[in-house]
């Protein structure tokens, strides 16, 4: 049980996915390697950024950018009192993954995926789909596009982004980073 939610209380279903049931603004998913325990998507809070920016300052990709624990911390708070959609992750009480989406963030016109990250130890069982799918979804209700930019060295993100159907469509170089290029990746609604 999640809160007063539970699997099964007037939920409503999500696309053709038997396993996915969508709730306002919630979403309650059993994953691959599901154990009983649902994966609950629902829209950050305060009291979350702690623990999330704890674990992307440990992870190697966001140490190359320079990300430490209070940067990130700083940049969550700062971004929640903007008025940023940042959509976490749960299982078991503890969130395990994070979305930041942009509904117009590309060009004023498409959604954008400014930043996507799974805990490590929870990676390889759906989470990072679960979250993709989540934004994707309500990008494509407003427009018929969605990018994201990956980092030229991170190979195994760019393969599992084409896995799920996103395309590279341009190149920035240098520009988070003057080391590291930045791919645009592009998915379009079918």
């Amino acid at each position: 049980m999640l809160g007063n939610i539970t699997p099964g209380d007037s939920m409503v279903k999500r696309r053709s996915d038997p396993g996915i049931q969508l709730r306002s603004t919630c979403i309650l998913v059993p994953l691959e390697s599901w154990d009983g325990d649902w994966t609950f998507i629902r829209l950050m809070q305060t009291g979350d950024i702690a623990d999330c920016a704890r674990w992307i300052a440990e992870t190697p990709l966001w140490q190359r950018y320079g990300v430490t624990e209070e940067s990130m911390a700083d940049r969550f708070r700062a971004a929640l009192d903007a008025g940023a959609t940042i959509y976490v992750a749960e299982q078991a009480g503890e969130v395990v993954g994070f979305v930041w989406f942009v509904e117009r963030g590309a060009f004023d016109h498409s959604g954008y995926i400014r930043l996507i990250g799974v805990r490590p130890g929870a990676r390889g069982h759906g989470i990072g789909r679960a979250l993709l799918e989540f934004v994707e979804e309500k990008s494509f209700a407003a427009g018929r596009d969605i990018f994201l930019l990956v980092s030229d060295f991170n190979t195994d993100a760019q393969r599992w982004y084409i896995r799920q159907g996103y395309r590279q469509v341009g190149q920035i170089d240098s520009y988070v980073r003057q080391d590291v290029n930045e791919l645009i990746f592009r998915k379009t609604r079918q």
